[in-house]
């Protein structure tokens, strides 16, 4: 086939049905855990682990200035 007789990709039944499989198994794979966790993941934000509290509280207390 020539590219002038190929039918386009949004009008492929195989193509479409294709893609809504991938699509639906990338969504299960990062919003696997819920939502609201995926949403944090993707801001950049996660909540603090054991080590990261336990570094904090080994720091010296730090005095502000007022």
């Amino acid at each position: 086939m020539t590219p002038s007789t190929e039918i386009p990709s949004h009008e492929n039944p195989a193509y479409m049905e294709k893609s809504r499989m991938l699509m639906t198994e990338r969504d299960a794979q990062i919003f696997g855990k819920g939502r609201a966790f995926a949403t944090r993941t993707d801001q950049g934000w996660l909540p603090p682990s054991a080590k990261d509290v336990d570094a904090v509280l080994a720091e010296p207390a730090k005095e502000t200035e007022a």
